[in-house]
């Protein structure tokens, strides 16, 4: 009992520890919206965060600089950090630091906007140049970026600031609830507790980090279901709590603002998610996409939303009984373009059709039963021709059977969606040979 309490208690300060890791971010650079560019992803806004975390912490640029190079003549001009350290900090969640490159890219390409009445921080870059000095050895790859010369001071050493925290920030797992806890944490001291009150088309913009019209508003019961309950309840496991409030003229809602409250009790924090999940990203590369399309598909979407359409295609895919899919990359595409997902959610939460009663014409025919019969026994005998198969040649048939259909990797070798989907398959591939030969 007593070594319990031990490690709780060191798990308790090695959380403590890791929440004071705090930074100032300038009022005028919270909740911001993106005016062109990428969509400001959870990866983007973790790295911004953790760029300004350690940048407030060497105070002055120049430290650790390397030696100038051709493309870089003026390091001291920039401030520098090893690789490890943004990937370790922003929980970057894997090992190919090429991709953490791209996402400094994407913040190269994101101009945003805030409501700030003098204006400094209206569309600029997040950050402004990027060098990367590959190491050898001992010596890690160092990365150095600058902050645009126009908000350098606001963004590093900030007049009017909110503290953030970035253990709570990487704690959180969706891009609006990261925006909704930044926006929360500036108002938390303010007399009242609230924050500003903004249409909700504004807090659309601002929590999805979607750019400034290039999308069409959901209607907002929509929203609030997919974007603002999911939001509320992440932030409400930090160490504040926010509470909606809705103003409406007639029964539409128009505008928005939320209380905000310290925690009464903060629970012990689970370690931070990954930012890029390594198994979701072979599952889109299964697709049919580059590593760069499917790293960028991850960035630019909620996880949750990914998966669940992800889950969608996959399926599309493997339904035999439909046409094959001629780009299941295109496919996902326009899926997550046109969100797919949620027209199969209406469909599902619609009151369900009374069955009509049974007519002669509705009842099966015995031609009908039949052929059930017949395909019941077509997979039966493909299942029981592939367990009789030695282990080497079990193994060169599955390698043929997951090169078709990739997403068939997951499915349990005794579940009816392999027996279905693989039965068929080897059933007519069997019928395509027996074709063959006699020919």
């Amino acid at each position: 009992m007593a070594t319990r309490k031990r490690s709780e208690t060191g798990a308790e300060l090695e959380v403590l520890e890791a929440s004071n890791r705090e930074f100032r971010k300038a009022n005028s650079a919270v909740g911001v919206r993106v005016k062109s560019g990428p969509t400001l992803s959870m990866m983007g806004r973790r790295i911004f965060n953790v760029l300004l975390y350690h940048a407030q912490k060497q105070g002055n640029t120049g430290n650790s600089a390397p030696s100038p190079w051709d493309a870089c003549p003026n390091p001291e001009d920039y401030f520098w950090i090893p690789s490890g350290d943004l990937a370790h900090d922003s929980s970057w969640g894997s090992k190919d630091h090429k991709m953490l490159i791209a996402g400094l890219q994407q913040l190269q390409t994101t101009l945003v906007e805030s409501d700030d009445p003098t204006g400094r921080f209206t569309s600029v870059q997040l950050i402004g140049a990027v060098h990367v000095l590959k190491g050898s050895g001992r010596r890690p790859t160092l990365i150095g970026w600058e902050f645009p010369r126009s908000t350098r001071d606001i963004l590093s050493n900030p007049d009017f600031y909110t503290k953030l925290s970035i253990y709570h920030l990487t704690s959180l797992k969706t891009v609006a609830g990261t925006a909704l806890y930044e926006i929360a944490k500036r108002y938390l001291t303010n007399v009242g507790g609230k924050t500003a009150r903004q249409h909700w088309h504004w807090w659309h913009d601002t929590l999805t980090g979607k750019p400034v019209g290039s999308v069409k508003f959901p209607e907002f019961r929509y929203f609030k279901r997919d974007t603002l309950n999911p939001a509320i309840e992440e932030v409400n496991r930090t160490d504040i709590r926010v509470e909606l409030l809705e103003t409406k003229k007639g029964r539409s809602v128009t505008d928005l603002q939320f209380l905000v409250s310290f925690s009464q009790q903060v629970a012990l924090e689970l370690p931070p998610a990954p930012v890029v999940d390594s198994e979701l990203l072979d599952r889109v590369k299964a697709l049919g996409f580059t590593e760069r399309q499917s790293i960028d598909l991850l960035s630019q979407h909620e996880d949750a939303y990914l998966r669940s359409t992800l889950e969608l295609v996959e399926a599309r895919m493997a339904d035999l009984s439909k046409p094959a899919l001629a780009s299941p990359a295109a496919f996902m595409r326009t899926a997550l373009k046109d969100n797919y997902l949620s027209a199969k959610q209406r469909v599902k939460t619609e009151p369900p059709v009374p069955k009509p009663k049974k007519t002669a014409s509705s009842i099966k025919s015995a031609a009908e039963i039949a052929e059930d019969k017949e395909r019941s026994a077509r997979l039966d005998a493909a299942m029981a021709s592939f367990n009789s198969m030695t282990a080497e040649e079990q193994n060169e048939l599955l390698a043929q059977f997951h090169a078709l259909f990739p997403m068939a990797k997951r499915y349990r070798r005794d579940g009816t969606p392999f027996r279905s989907t693989f039965g068929q398959w080897y059933s007519r591939r069997d019928v395509a040979d027996a074709q063959t030969s006699l020919v």
